[in-house]
């Protein structure tokens, strides 16, 4: 079993956030658009990496959280509040499975943790609330958070990764990235950081046990 005190030469690691960490239900999100907000064409936007047309333009920071809700308002049936359009993409986030929770406390202690996530500032109050209710809050188990509506950029965009490894502390040779996304660990390699095409629920301590031998 993966013992962290004895690692070697891991001093980040840089997680994805949905689908690596907190658990997510895509099909759950969509059937609360539809069934909440009348919302019934969601599902061409939505995605679990990448987010399409004006919620892809929010994820970036291309647009404010008004312009975001006025969309959403723009294609939902009447009398659609933003407090409804916020509960569902909330609906996105199953949650973080506490084997997660155990292996963060663990991990962090060894290394420096980091978030990395395409992501937009509705879906992050649910995250924060995750974390917290988890016994875990983000700005106490991570060193840095990355989200692409703050970088402008979302990922796997070359510009995303050079503006984090500007800001991390140690060099590339040094990190582990995890992501749920092909192309996004494809883009991370490419600055030489080992990185890893993780499964949503797949043992993430296993997973990255070949990190540390």
């Amino acid at each position: 079993m993966l013992h962290l005190g004895y690692h070697r030469g891991v001093k980040a690691v840089l997680f994805d956030m949905g689908g690596v960490l907190i658990d997510l239900d895509v099909e759950r999100c969509v059937e609360a658009f539809i069934k909440n907000a009348g919302f019934t064409t969601i599902r061409q936007y939505l995605d679990t990496s990448h987010q399409r047309g004006f919620i892809g333009l929010f994820e970036q920071g291309l647009i404010s959280e008004n312009e975001f809700y006025a969309e959403c308002l723009s294609r939902s049936k009447k009398g659609t509040t933003r407090e409804t359009i916020s509960k569902c993409i909330g609906s996105l986030l199953v949650g973080i499975a506490p084997a997660k929770v155990d292996f963060l406390r663990k991990l962090s202690k060894y290394c420096s943790l980091y978030m990395v996530s395409n992501n937009n500032p509705v879906a992050m109050y649910y995250i924060e609330k995750h974390f917290a209710d988890s016994g875990i809050p983000i700005d106490e188990i991570f060193k840095g958070v990355f989200c692409s509506y703050k970088l402008k950029v979302m990922k796997p965009a070359r510009e995303y990764f050079a503006k984090v490894l500007d800001k991390v502390p140690y060099s590339p040779s040094d990190m582990v990235f995890v992501d749920d996304s092909k192309l996004n660990v494809e883009a991370a390699a490419e600055f030489n950081i080992d990185s890893r095409h993780y499964r949503q629920g797949d043992d993430l301590e296993a997973f990255l046990q070949p990190s540390y031998n």
